[in-house]
């Protein structure tokens, strides 16, 4: 008898859980259909405006891509196209230059003949009109000329005279330009130090006054074949403080000069 009803009380209690369970799933079912009920319902209208857009959307990448497309399709012809115009910008550069070193020749040119110009009068008032130039007097082994030109500059313009007290007679009247006179000259070379050649062994002198200025005005100024060579004779040879001359530069243990070639 007491477990019947022990069976009793336990079944009434499962009812009532039972019963308890129920009534929070009505209450959350109703809970549920006032939440569905507050829910608005689709807009057909803005369905269909978003599908317009995104529609548009579409177009305008597909159009972008096709223009992308077209571009790059030009890239390798635009990219010719730049080579061709730098390289014409090169070439106008260097006509540039061209024109540059040559305006700059001739303007050198309509200098020297404007002073030719006004020194002719002053050499003729002095009885010197006959006289010639040094350059014209003297030669050097061809492709050297640069080299000589860059050692003895102006006085390549020089006038000889017999006795250099001369120019004193024109303190009165000085030259309308820079001017240099020479007197022949006697002294004898030195020996260049270890197997250098002196720039003045390349020129072609028969005049012994000639050779003694050469020997003087070019001392210390030895050849080498190129500007390697000149370079590495400057590096080694410690006997020496003159000057390695090549066809197109010149240097010593302090410095290099290139030579800009002959108009």
């Amino acid at each position: 008898m007491a477990q019947v009803q022990q069976g009793i009380q336990v079944l009434a209690a499962d009812q009532r859980n039972i019963e308890e369970q129920s009534k929070q799933l009505e209450l959350r079912k109703e809970r549920l259909n006032n939440d569905q009920q507050s829910l608005n319902a689709p807009d057909p209208q803005k369905i269909e405006q978003l599908k317009a857009q995104r529609n548009d959307a579409q177009a305008t990448a597909e159009q972008k891509t096709a223009q992308l497309e077209a571009l790059q399709a030009q890239v390798p012809e635009l990219d010719e196209a730049r080579k061709q115009a730098q390289d014409s910008v090169n070439a106008e550069q260097a006509k540039h230059a061209d024109l540059s070193a040559r305006l700059q020749a001739l303007q050198a040119l309509q200098a020297k003949v404007q002073t030719n110009d006004k020194l002719k009068p002053w050499l003729a008032s002095h009885g010197l009109d006959g006289l010639q130039a040094l350059w014209q007097r003297i030669h050097i082994q061809a492709g050297w000329e640069n080299a000589l030109e860059a050692a003895l500059r102006e006085r390549l313009s020089a006038f000889e005279i017999s006795k250099l007290e001369m120019v004193s007679g024109f303190a009165a009247d000085a030259p309308p330009t820079k001017l240099t006179f020479f007197a022949p000259a006697n002294a004898a070379l030195e020996s260049a130090p270890g197997d250098l050649q002196r720039l003045s062994d390349l020129l072609r002198l028969n005049d012994a006054g000639h050779k003694a200025l050469m020997g003087e005005w070019l001392q210390g100024c030895f050849v080498a074949a190129d500007l390697s060579a000149s370079l590495v004779k400057a590096s080694t040879t410690k006997t020496w403080s003159g000057y390695l001359c090549s066809p197109r530069s010149r240097c010593n243990r302090t410095q290099r000069k290139f030579l800009c070639p002959r108009q």
